[in-house]
């Protein structure tokens, strides 16, 4: 796979200057977080999403929206996230907003905290209910989990 970006891990970011010091973009790179009814990927659904897309010429954009997930969200849920129905009850339904998420992370390269094991396959899941293919792994995915296990081994 072609190289997307370097880090130079001995660099110092500026007090002026934001992220753009330490990593190099070749493409567009789209940093995604969900929140859901729970962690089953083959049921839970979205309640929330949040994005951000770097661009290699140093923009950004932002997409972030509550999903009502028609079912009820678990106390536990909002517990860990301060989610709760009354939140989501007018938010849209992720069928209303699968294609504009879509073309939010069309041609971008991927990232967040354990989005291969959990986010990516729960999005898909979501995106093939409504009638889109949607194929992660054929992309870059940065996972800072894959990142931080590679740093802070755990042997017994």
């Amino acid at each position: 796979m072609e190289k997307q970006f370097s880090l130079d891990f001995n660099a110092q970011p500026d007090d002026n200057k934001d992220l753009e010091n330490l990593m190099k973009l070749t493409k567009p790179l789209v940093v995604l977080d969900l929140e859901t009814t729970g962690v089953w990927i083959e049921k839970d659904k979205i309640i929330e999403i949040a994005m951000i897309c770097c661009f290699p010429d140093g923009t950004k954009t932002t997409y972030e929206t509550y999903v009502n997930p028609g079912m009820p969200i678990p106390p536990e849920v909002t517990k860990v996230t301060g989610i709760n129905d009354a939140d989501v009850k007018d938010a849209p339904k992720f069928r209303d907003i699968a294609p504009q998420v879509f073309r939010f992370l069309e041609g971008a390269d991927l990232g967040g905290f354990n989005v291969e094991r959990f986010d990516l396959p729960l999005l898909e899941r979501e995106f093939t209910e409504n009638g889109i293919k949607f194929e992660w792994t054929k992309r870059a995915i940065y996972d800072a989990q894959k990142v931080y296990h590679l740093h802070e081994r755990r042997d017994l």
